[in-house]
Parts: C-alpha cells; structure tokens; sequence
C-alpha cells in the first residue's frame, strides 16, 4: 500500500480580520515503510519523562498536543530523557499542538512540564 500517512500544515497571520500573511500551507503524502503506530495520553512529569513509542523501531512523525490547561504552565519537547533543561527544542502552552518529523539522532525523545505536572496526547508513527 502506498502514500498511507498524510500531513497537511497550515500557518497564517490574521489581525483586525484581515490576512495579513500566509506563512506556510503545504500536504504530503508519503509511504510507510514500517507498520507501527504508538497514540496515548501521556502524564508530563517536571522531570523528563521518555516519549512512550511503544515498539515502534525507527521514529518517524511525532504529533504532541498539550492538555494542559494552565496559561503559566509549559510543555518542553526533549531530545533526551537524561536531560531536564537546556535540551529543549519545542514548547508548548497549553492547547498547542506541534508536529515534527524525527531525525536520526532522535532516538529517545522527551517531554518535561515548566511547573506542574500535566498530560499531553501523543501520536507516534514509525517510518
């Protein structure tokens, strides 16, 4: 079977209802090599807690939606679980979502709440 994940992005810019930029819009369809999926709701600890992949073998897409519903709290996405700051590349308050695709390196991500714990809902798919 072919082109069995899909992405579509959108990012724009409106202010006083009127667009002012749209950023980036794009959809990909792309073939899935591998056959695992991880999907769960996640506790986020203020310690760095390991993304739970479940089997997946190499990561590929990772979707992190954050539950939190604190303005002052955030999510910080980890690329590893040994660390517990200064690692991050990703934030999230609460409501936001981000979507990225693992690289190589990435091989233990993880996520660490800013001042309470909280839960996030992951989607993981293996490439």
């Amino acid at each position: 079977m072919a082109n069995e994940i899909s992405l579509s992005v959108s990012l724009a810019l409106t202010r006083n209802s009127v667009l002012l930029a749209n950023f980036l819009s794009g959809a990909l369809s792309l073939n899935q090599a591998g056959s695992r999926l991880a999907q769960n709701i996640q506790s986020v600890l203020t310690t760095a807690v390991a993304l739970q992949t479940g089997s997946i073998g190499t990561l590929g897409y990772v979707l992190v939606k954050s539950l939190d519903t604190s303005t002052n709290n955030k999510i910080y996405l980890l690329t590893t679980t040994g660390a517990t700051s200064g690692a991050a590349f990703g934030e999230l308050s609460a409501g936001e979502i981000a979507c990225f695709k693992a690289g190589p390196g990435l091989t233990t991500p993880a996520l660490i709440a800013l001042s309470t714990a909280t839960q996030a809902e992951v989607l993981c798919l293996e490439l």
